[in-house]
Order: C-alpha cells, then structure tokens, then sequence
C-alpha cells in the first residue's frame, strides 16, 4: 500500500533532510512551498501565502488523496546576535510557528476527518523562559491547539536547537543536534506511528528528559543556569 504524504513547509532544511529519508516505493511524496520553486523529483506546488492558499491546499489533499501531511512551517527570532526581538519579529514568530499550521490543519478537519497530522515542535514548549518567550508561547499554543482537536490524528516532535543555515545566527546551546540527525529520528518514529490520537516524539532521548527537567524546574532556578551556561 503506497502512503500519500503531503510535506508542508519543503523547501526548509529539516523537510529537505526528511523528504530523503522518506524515498521509498512506499511513500508517494508531495511538496508545497512558498514562493520557491521544489524539486522535479516529486509532485510539487508552489504558494504565495499560506493563509491566503488554505482553499489549493485543501484541493490540493482531496485530488491525491492525501492521509499523512508533515507541517515544517518553523522560525527563531529570539537569541540571535541582535539582542532585542523586534515587533515585527514577534508577530512572525506566531504567525509562522502558530497561526500558519493551526489554520491549515483547522481548515483540512472541516472537510477531512482521518488526516494524520506531524509537526515539528521544541524543547521552547515545555516551559516559557527568558531565552526565548515568544517561540515557546507560540509553540504552546501550537500544541494546546492540536490536544482540542476532536478531528484528526497528531505526532508531535519534540526536538531541540537544530543547527541549519536559518539558525546559523545563533548561538547554539550544547543540545545542539545537525539537521540530518533530527531528520533520522523523525523518520524512524513517523514510520513506526501507533494510530493514536496524539502522540509525542523527541528528536534524542537528551531532549526527551531536557524537556522534563524544564517543565518541573521552577522558573526562576532554569533561567538562571541557562544566563551560566549560554
């Protein structure tokens, strides 16, 4: 049986590196991007907007019948070179990380009732800190989105600072993972999926208990070791 899956989001370095590992004759593989033209090596379609192509999109999953769509849509602004995050920034930050996958995945479950969802979330969503507010609240609420959903089934990734030319800016902390590696673990627990209405995965098993140790450790006492350690 061929899976048609629907990448989101394609032309990031993290979808790229996950599309590779997902080349099989088991995985009919679609692309949409914003603006930039994909490979030629699978069925690819170009939007201007998200928000303003929620209709293609939706053609787009009923014309290939697609059942596993993969959002990728992702960005930090926070703990770059520059040291303040602009308004501009800020709304970015929750259009990309919240408002953009929310929409998507409200707009497919007024139609689609079966869909498998994926999206990429963080280690920012285990508990709001100074480092970087802004991306943990939108990735939070990305997450308390989708436990509401009475439609669809969801896997939510869990992954730490992930190395790519987007985040180069950064100054990475010392869980910093290489996009093909994040992409491995993606792959191997996206393809071993139990049907669940919601399930969770971590790009490391560090990740996995990083992301405890931030959700228990009292607010004040988890920013004043990072300040210490980055």
């Amino acid at each position: 049986m061929v899976n048609n899956i629907l990448i989101i989001g394609a032309n990031s370095d993290l979808a790229k590196a996950v599309v590779k590992n997902l080349e099989n004759s088991y995985n009919n593989i679609h692309l949409v991007s914003r603006n930039k033209i994909i490979s030629t090596d699978y069925y690819s379609y170009v939007v201007d907007d998200y928000l303003e192509s929620l209709e293609k999109i939706k053609e787009i999953v009923l014309k290939n019948k697609i059942k596993e769509i993969i959002i990728f849509n992702g960005v930090i602004f926070e703990s770059s070179i520059e040291k303040y995050i602009t308004n501009f920034e800020i709304k970015k930050t929750i259009e990309i990380n919240f408002l953009i996958p929310s929409s998507i995945i409200t707009s497919l479950n007024t139609v689609f009732g079966d869909i498998k969802y994926s999206v990429i979330s963080s280690i920012a969503a285990s508990k709001l800190r100074q480092k970087n507010y802004f991306y943990g609240i939108s990735k939070q609420a990305l997450e308390d989105f989708i436990r509401s959903q009475n439609k669809g089934y969801y896997f939510i990734f869990r992954s730490g600072f992930i190395f790519t030319k987007m985040t180069a800016i950064h100054n990475p902390p010392p869980y910093t993972q290489t996009v093909e590696e994040v992409a491995t673990s993606f792959c191997y627990q996206f393809s071993n999926l139990k049907n669940k209405k919601i399930e969770y995965g971590y790009s490391s098993k560090y990740i996995q208990i990083l992301f405890l140790i931030f959700r228990f450790l009292p607010s004040k006492l988890l920013n004043y070791i990072e300040k210490k350690v980055t």
